[in-house]
């Protein structure tokens, strides 16, 4: 039996099927059974982007972008 359900904060609907949680973004065909990868999805469509760089300012919508980014710096420094 699968149960629809909508959670407004993230934008996706969420379906229980087998007892497992599917989230299913409204803006696309991204699905996921994880919470925290729909929330770092969300932000593709939402234009925001959280992570700064505390050098140049430059901002990024994951923090994994954010931690390659500041090779660059890292780079400029030891040269």
């Amino acid at each position: 039996m699968v149960h629809m359900l909508r959670e407004e904060s993230l934008g996706a609907k969420i379906a229980v099927q087998d007892g497992v949680l599917i989230y299913y973004c409204l803006q696309c065909s991204y699905n996921t059974p994880y919470k925290w990868n729909m929330k770092a999805h969300k932000l593709i469509h939402s234009g925001e982007r959280p992570f700064v760089c505390n050098v140049c300012k430059k901002s990024f919508n994951r923090k994994g972008n954010l931690k390659t980014h500041l090779m660059v710096h890292l780079r400029d420094v030891s040269q």
